[in-house]
């Protein structure tokens, strides 16, 4: 879902019965049909700037089985769908420069996950003989092992992202016309793993930049100030998307008792605005999973050892937006035959932070 100006402010989003798009104005019930492509799902909706149109990443299934991943243009004037980037098994991210004219997206391909070989690509909006297209699209960063995620466009034009040059996922940044370069150096993740589409990790404005730092558990807002971070005061624990405001920034995050806190903040890191979405209900003992040991022999006669904890179900809260929420979690261990103990060496800060993941 997302908000822009069109001939006022316009919500739009994603129908779940029928993934068709549609949009609504603030305080009206009534929806209005954007547009409907049959086998399709969207997600990652994105104003582009100066147009009455959106980027979206479009899933198509076809009738044999086969799935078509796009980033494409969606034109609320005459509800048309402009396919501009295909031909890769992930697409994720498209976002627009503040002059509506430079695009940038994320990619990746089997059998890697987008925390391990996904790529950040830019190029140009073109319209002529009624068709838009990408031209000039250029590869920015990332790669097989050294993962580039999260594009984003700070207000004066500069292409913002998360790039794994080495052990962790930094916030880079490619001003215009000059290459890319790390904003910081730091021991901690700014990238969350892309389990969703629409959030936004890095945030430029005015000259300034923001990003979402993870570490000892926590995810917190910090300002980036001269190759270092300064830290910003948060009522939310687990900040899950950052955006620019006029008059500051604004985030969604969680508290130990409060399952979604949004914040607004001025210039100065202060908390303006505040509003919270639910409680947490309390655990009865049989909600709480049990983890069960899974062990078996591989053909090279090492175990492997999995404690799994299955799923229980979900709690579906009515005031909290709904919220859908669950636990699945499994941890592997590989032991060598004849090792009586798990080994109790610490993980890499590398092997950790996948973990953490």
């Amino acid at each position: 879902m997302t908000v822009m100006d069109y001939d006022g402010p316009l919500v739009v989003g994603v129908r779940s019965q029928d993934q068709a798009i549609v949009s609504f104005r603030p305080g009206d019930d009534a929806e209005t049909l954007v547009v409907a492509v049959e086998n399709a799902s969207f997600g990652d909706l994105t104003p582009i700037a100066g147009q009455s149109a959106l980027l979206a990443t479009q899933e198509t299934h076809s009738e044999s089985g086969d799935v078509v991943r796009s980033i494409v243009r969606i034109d609320l004037d005459d509800h048309s769908v402009a396919s501009l980037v295909t031909g890769r098994d992930f697409l994720a991210g498209g976002r627009s420069a503040p002059d509506g004219r430079q695009v940038a997206w994320c990619a990746w391909d089997h059998p890697s996950m987008p925390w391990d070989g996904s790529e950040v690509w830019s190029g140009f909006l073109s319209h002529a003989e009624g068709r838009w297209e990408i031209v000039d699209a250029v590869h920015v960063a990332g790669g097989v092992g050294n993962p580039a995620c999260h594009p984003t466009f700070a207000d004066d034009g500069a292409l913002l992202f998360v790039f794994e040059a080495d052990e962790w996922g930094i916030p880079w940044s490619r001003e215009p016309a000059k290459g890319p370069k790390a904003l910081l150096d730091d021991e901690a993740d700014y990238g969350a793993p892309l389990w969703e589409l629409g959030e936004t990790e890095l945030v430029g404005r005015r000259g300034r930049r923001w990003g979402l730092r993870r570490s000892g558990g926590l995810v917190s807002p910090v300002e980036i100030v001269s190759g270092s971070f300064v830290p910003w005061e948060s009522s939310a624990t687990l900040v899950n998307s950052i955006i620019p405001t006029d008059a500051g920034l604004a985030w969604i995050g969680s508290t130990s008792d409060r399952l979604a806190v949004v914040v607004r903040a001025n210039d100065d890191g202060v908390e303006v605005a505040r509003v919270e979405l639910g409680g947490v209900p309390p655990l009865r003992p049989d909600e709480i999973a049990r983890p069960e040991t899974i062990t078996v022999e591989g053909r090279d006669g090492e175990r492997s050892t999995a404690f799994s904890s299955p799923r229980l179900g979900f709690l579906l809260i009515p005031k909290a937006a709904p919220l859908l929420w669950w636990c699945s979690v499994m941890v592997v261990l590989r032991l060598r035959p004849g090792q009586g103990s798990i080994p109790s060496s610490r993980p890499s800060r590398r092997e950790d932070s996948r973990f953490s993941r």
